[in-house]
């Protein structure tokens, strides 16, 4: 299930997977170099943006994003997110690691 791709710098692609809950790093020609396993909560409704000094991504919500809350406990949902962080995500390793970078 890809949602954003980026293209870097050096030509490498990444897809964001939301299936595999990963990003997934292709070459300049497309083969497949490794997944970078993204948390839960910075799954969902991102643009990727490629870091132009390489390395990693910044990925933003998407301004055009509807969230949907259900609680089996009844009551009123939460409000929606009142806040919409830009995130740089390293890509170095298996596991992504994330910085917010900015909050608006």
């Amino acid at each position: 299930m890809v949602r954003a791709v980026a293209v870097m710098p050096d030509g490498t692609t990444v897809v964001e997977d939301l299936k595999h809950r990963a990003l997934q790093l292709f070459d300049a020609n497309c083969e497949f170099l490794r997944k970078v396993h993204i948390r839960p909560a910075s799954i969902g409704y991102h643009d990727l943006l490629p870091n132009p000094r390489g390395g990693g991504v910044f990925m933003k919500n998407d301004p055009g994003a509807t969230y949907t809350v259900r609680s089996s406990a009844g009551g009123a949902p939460p409000p929606p997110p009142t806040s919409r962080p830009l995130w740089h995500v390293d890509l170095g390793g298996e596991e992504a690691r994330n910085h917010t970078v900015v909050e608006g």
